[in-house]
């Protein structure tokens, strides 16, 4: 008999699509927020598209700001096919605690149109630069990067960004800069390509 441990041992035993499955049936059945945590943290590790409908649900459902971060956690690191509008909504709305949304910008860089998630991350900038900073180096286009550039350097210059997190402040236009350079070698090969197959 096969001894299981962890959420891990789950998964290579039974699959994801039946851990995920009775995750997923928890998921509504559970009330508690730290229950419901524990699920939600317990998806981030399958290999498997979210179910979009089960979280915007689980996170409409309740105010309890540390769950909501959990979804947004599990959104940063796992696809959910479908949930770009729904959390595009959500980051622009002001009853959600400002907190969890400048933090949703991260999971809107993964799911959202990049050009809501930079406007966005532009509006929270002065309460949330580290956050905003993040977002833009994952999401931001050209005409974001010289903006960036100069806003982490008179933040820095000034004093007025001065957390543990500064290095990784500092390093956000770097970022940004790397990302749209590798995207620009890859449209520049794949259009290549193409001319290559039709000649």
């Amino acid at each position: 008999m096969t001894q299981v441990t962890s959420h891990e041992d789950f998964r290579a035993t039974f699959g994801d699509d039946v851990v995920d499955g009775y995750l997923y049936e928890m998921l509504d059945f559970v009330t508690h927020p730290v229950a419901k945590e524990g699920l939600v943290m317990a998806l981030a590790s399958t290999k498997l598209p979210l179910r979009a409908e089960a979280l915007m649900r689980a996170f409409d459902e309740t105010d309890h700001e540390t769950f909501r971060w959990r979804v947004i956690d599990t959104l940063i690191l796992v696809d959910a096919p479908g949930i770009g509008p729904w959390l595009e909504a959500r980051l622009a709305d002001p009853q959600v605690p400002p907190l969890v949304r400048a933090y949703g910008l991260n999971a809107g860089a993964r799911h959202c149109d990049h050009k809501v998630v930079s406007r966005l991350a532009w509006e929270m900038f002065p309460d949330w630069p580290i956050h905003a900073a993040v977002a833009l180096a994952l999401a931001g286009s050209w005409e974001d990067l010289p903006i960036l550039e100069a806003t982490v350097a008179e933040y820095v210059e000034s004093g007025k960004f001065r957390g543990e997190g500064r290095p990784k402040f500092m390093r956000t236009p770097g970022r940004l800069r790397r990302r749209l350079e590798k995207e620009a070698k890859k449209e520049a090969a794949r259009k290549a390509g193409k001319a290559a197959n039709s000649g």
